[in-house]
């Protein structure tokens, strides 16, 4: 029981360290709460939760043996997830021009949940984190479904809040957002984000194997 108490401990560790930190997911939350605000995000960030969520007890289940036997697959995610993310910083820089469309359109849609929960499918750092922390729960023996609620608990438990803490971030600077010049310089910094973190996932991805 100690040791489970330690490992959890140490999960709780790792999963706050990944979870806080800038990536796909946080950066989309961002970009969402900045540009449609937090009750518009939410949906999103629910289906980045429950998309990961999914993943970690694959992972737990033994998915990580499929990357295994597949070494190219991780390439081939970074390729993707890069991609879309590459498309969402063109979609930031276009969203300044389109906003008198917009505005005569009607409001502008947010991205829905399904969409965030596909997300963690080619998100490399979902798929890292999922992984590693299935590999944690493994190294003291629990049994599979002990292991796997405990992953579930403490990522939850860890991740919501971080996710929430993003999109209030990306919501507290909306107001800021009303000038057109401060739209389109937060706009241009978020594409810049958004395409330098699409281009470091490729470079990191073309480590594991090219496509």
């Amino acid at each position: 029981m100690d040791g489970w108490l330690e490992t959890s401990a140490a999960l709780a560790a790792f999963a706050l360290t990944t979870s806080i930190t800038p990536g796909p997911n946080n950066l989309l939350l961002l970009d969402t709460g900045a540009r449609h605000g937090f009750r518009r995000g939410l949906p999103v960030l629910v289906g980045i939760q429950v998309g990961f969520l999914t993943l970690l007890v694959a992972a737990h289940s033994g998915m990580g043996t499929l990357l295994a036997a597949l070494p190219g697959l991780q390439s081939h995610l970074a390729w993707l997830c890069g991609a879309y993310l590459a498309w969402l910083a063109w979609k930031t820089l276009q969203a300044t021009r389109d906003r008198d469309s917009r505005a005569r359109d009607g409001v502008s849609r947010a991205p829905r949940w399904y969409e965030g929960a596909a997300l963690q499918l080619v998100n490399p750092k979902a798929w890292g984190m999922a992984l590693a922390g299935a590999g944690i729960a493994a190294s003291v023996g629990a049994p599979s479904g002990s292991g796997a609620a405990t992953l579930v608990a403490v990522f939850a438990g860890v991740g919501v809040p971080s996710s929430f803490t993003w999109l209030v971030g990306g919501a507290a600077l909306r107001p800021l957002l009303s000038d057109v010049r401060r739209q389109r310089d937060f706009n241009a910094f978020m594409a810049t984000l958004l395409l330098s973190t699409a281009v470091w996932i490729v470079w990191s991805g073309a480590g594991q194997g090219g496509p």
